[in-house]
């Protein structure tokens, strides 16, 4: 009666990550959806050149990207303030 009870598990785990160290390593997002064209472009276009409107998904990577970079432009303001405060002591 034990053998007819057995249950067969299947680990999907190691296969979530299938992959990502080669991506990682070739200078690519760490999954295939993260950034590029088929998931930063629009999805169709109209026949006489009008824009389409942009995702819900489109418009929140657009939105943290823009905080990115505001971090950015933050943190290379603070660099250079420093580097001008040390040149200027060192004189």
């Amino acid at each position: 009666k034990m053998a007819a009870r057995l249950v067969r598990m299947l680990s999907t785990s190691s296969s979530l990550r299938a992959g990502q160290a080669f991506r990682i390593g070739a200078g690519k997002a760490r999954s295939g959806n993260e950034y590029g064209p088929l998931t930063d472009l629009p999805d169709f276009t109209f026949v006489d050149g009008r824009p389409t409107q942009a995702t819900k998904a489109q418009v929140r990577r657009d939105e943290k990207q823009k905080g990115v970079q505001d971090r950015i432009r933050k943190l290379l303001t603070e660099v250079n303030v420093a580097a001008e405060k040390k040149s200027g002591q060192s004189s």
